[in-house]
């Protein structure tokens, strides 16, 4: 499995679960790195996963590198859940 399959793959596997239970953005990150790097452990594959790794231009959210180092996904995700879902601490009047 190529590394951007396994990206897809993952997010389609969020996407069916549901978008809902993530509170923040973080939570929806922790949980795609988690799956990947489980998949990748299961699977034995040549990848790694990291979060918010320095790059040209920016900081990605979430990086796959070959067994080389060399970046082979890197995404910037954006999340903003509904404000029902933020806990009173975080909500904000508009």
């Amino acid at each position: 499995m190529d590394a951007a399959a396994l990206f897809e793959g993952t997010m389609e596997l969020i996407k069916q679960r549901g978008v809902h239970i993530f509170a923040k953005e973080d939570d929806l990150v922790r949980d795609a790195i988690a799956r990947m790097e489980r998949k990748v452990k299961d699977d034995g594959l040549p990848y790694r996963v990291a979060k918010e790794r320095p790059l040209i231009g920016g900081i990605a959210d979430l990086i796959m590198s070959g067994s080389d180092g060399s970046v082979l996904v890197a995404i910037e995700l954006k999340y903003e859940p509904h404000r029902s879902r933020l806990p009173s601490t975080q909500a904000r009047v508009i």
